[in-house]
């Protein structure tokens, strides 16, 4: 054995001598052996990293292996890095390494990867683990520790040949819990924005210019169209006739202003021919070399109706207010004017009726009717029912003229106000006694 050790130690000093490398016959004769022998020993040299081998042609060229101490690598490396024997025996093993054991060097190095006694069970089920990746075929590429937080590493096992040509293993562990998490976050981010998508009130729609990628299952209920037919479908398609015009006009601004929302709200009809009132979103956002649609769809239609009906009661009330020939108004505690109609302004010297809505009464009526004018209104307020008052009105002459004047509190819950409504009795006015 010393012999062959010896014969090993004499030919690396030759190579080394002759930098530029030998042949086997150079080698042969340089150490004085048949060149099956010196062969041989080439071999194992090559094998253990000790010589490196370049060919050409036909002609083997051996020179001194470069090599770098696997210790000094060790150090330059943030990865795990251990180096274990056939027998499992950690030979080496970075820093990173020794602070995920937890445990002194000496405790480590020279002692069977399987047998570590280590407090922490899921260290220890971290490297019964990796003592199981050594010994299968069936390697994976990923490997958990799960402790808490839990760290997950890129696993590579290195088959590695020591310098008496005995072998064993390099594990090299790269940590990637980060970009892992990270991944995992974007795939949890991708199922709650597509469940979210799924579940929206709205009609949604992400199409490119030539092909659609998304159409949910809200927008088909709205439409009443399949997702194969409504790519096929352009806005004005579905439009009513009146209607074709002004969504066009929509569509031609929107591909003119690339990165701006546009909103348009029109009547269309479903499949069915159904009408229906929508309210469309629409923005091109630049995609590469091309425009990336995304169109968001609402079905306004029973809020169109009943807004319509508000405002069909709100002109029939107008209308109705405007024609009576009583004097009406109706104003808020805090005295802004809501609503008053023609035959009030006449009554008081009110020139325009639109300008006075919204100002104060004191601002409209003169003070010496104001009083007669307010009189009772907290009793109203206290009392939530109507009550019937005397109106004194003095005239330019000086003369009282009184009216029975009917007052109800309205009061609106939700804007926590109330509005003194009343109607003034002109046609009949009153001439007896005052305190009747």
């Amino acid at each position: 054995m010393q012999k062959i050790a010896g014969n090993l130690t004499l030919i690396k000093d030759i190579l080394r001598q002759n930098p530029k490398g030998m042949s086997i016959t150079d080698i042969a004769e340089k150490v004085g052996m048949n060149k099956h022998k010196v062969g041989r020993y080439l071999d194992i040299l090559h094998a253990s990293g000790h010589i490196d081998l370049r060919t050409f042609g036909m002609a083997k060229v051996y020179t001194p292996s470069s090599r770098i101490p696997l210790s000094a690598l060790l150090s330059y490396t943030t990865d795990l890095v251990m180096v274990v024997n056939e027998e499992f025996q950690i030979l080496q093993a970075n820093d990173p390494m020794i602070q995920l054991i937890n445990l002194d060097r000496d405790q480590i190095i020279h002692h069977d990867l399987r047998y570590i006694a280590l407090p922490d069970p899921s260290v220890l089920a971290f490297l019964n683990e990796l003592a199981n990746q050594i010994h299968t075929p069936d390697k994976i590429n990923e490997i958990r520790l799960f402790s808490n937080p839990q760290r997950i590493f890129h696993i590579r096992i290195v088959p590695t040949t020591f310098e008496d040509g005995s072998g064993g293993n390099t594990v090299i562990l790269e940590d990637i819990t980060t970009e892992r998490e990270a991944i995992e976050e974007i795939h949890r981010s991708r199922e709650f924005f597509r469940e979210m998508i799924s579940n929206l009130s709205d009609g949604l729609m992400v199409a490119s210019e030539t092909e659609i990628f998304y159409v949910n299952n809200r927008l088909v209920e709205i439409l009443g169209y399949s997702k194969e037919e409504i790519a096929t479908l352009e806005p004005e398609d579905i439009a009513h006739p009146d209607e074709k015009k002004k969504v066009r006009e929509m569509v031609e601004r929107m591909l003119r202003t690339p990165s701006s929302l546009h909103e348009i709200q029109y009547w269309a009809y479903k499949k069915n021919g159904d009408p229906v009132f929508l309210n469309a979103r629409m923005s091109a956002v630049p995609y590469g070399d091309s425009l990336r649609f995304y169109v968001l769809v609402s079905d306004m239609s029973e809020r169109r109706k009943k807004e319509e009906q508000e405002y069909l009661q709100t002109e029939i009330i107008k209308r109705a207010v405007e024609q009576m020939p009583r004097p009406i108004y109706c104003y808020r505690m805090d005295g802004e004017i809501f609503l008053i109609n023609q035959a009030f302004c006449q009554l008081f010297g009110i020139l325009d009726e639109q300008a006075a809505i919204g100002k104060n009464i004191h601002e409209v009526i003169a003070p010496h009717n104001l009083s007669s004018f307010t009189n009772r209104d907290k009793d109203l307020i206290s009392q939530e029912r109507y009550i019937t008052n005397i109106l004194e009105i003095e005239q330019p002459d000086g003369t009282l003229i009184r009216y029975s004047v009917e007052k109800s509190p309205i009061t609106i819950k939700n804007a926590k106000c109330t509005y003194i409504f009343g109607v003034i009795m002109t046609d009949s006015p009153i001439t007896d006694n005052p305190q009747t």
